[in-house]
């Protein structure tokens, strides 16, 4: 159990996004609505927002790495930190706004980590399973080239 823990967490680290600044400037032609960002830009707020929520992830994981968790206590720890930061991590990945030609691109990376995630809420012993572990949305944001996002 407490490799799998710790394996669920180095996966779910890489993925959990929090706010990072703010990240919506507005179109200089006076829109109201925030300009895209460029793929550099996008990959290093996307980094930042990644960072600071796997650093959340691994001080509230580490009581479990620690020790020989019990399935309860692995279950709280999805239920209770990995699905909220999960959620935040979609919508604020949601918020920042690609360059067009990337849009379909992040979109799919969301989508994949979404699905998963709606299994893992339907099901927290799914993380824990062969299947489970965000392993598609991983795969889409380093393929993209984020470095802290999707790092397994």
């Amino acid at each position: 159990m407490r490799r799998t823990v710790a394996a669920l967490s180095a996966t779910a680290l890489c993925l959990v996004l929090a706010a990072c600044g703010d990240d919506t400037a507005k179109d200089p032609a006076g829109s109201d609505e925030p300009k895209a960002l460029t793929k550099a830009e996008l990959i290093e707020q996307g980094d930042a927002i990644c960072k600071a929520s796997n650093d959340k992830m691994k001080a509230a994981s580490a009581p479990l790495e620690a020790g020989d968790p019990t399935e309860a206590e692995a279950v709280a720890f999805i239920t209770e930190t990995l699905i909220p930061e999960v959620e935040g991590q979609a919508q604020d990945l949601r918020d920042l706004v690609p360059p067009a030609e990337d849009a379909a691109a992040i979109d799919a990376m969301l989508d994949a980590l979404e699905a998963e995630l709606a299994k893992v809420k339907a099901d927290p012993a799914y993380a824990f399973s062969a299947e489970g572990g965000f392993v598609e949305a991983n795969k889409l944001a380093v393929d993209y080239g984020f470095k802290e996002c999707g790092e397994e």
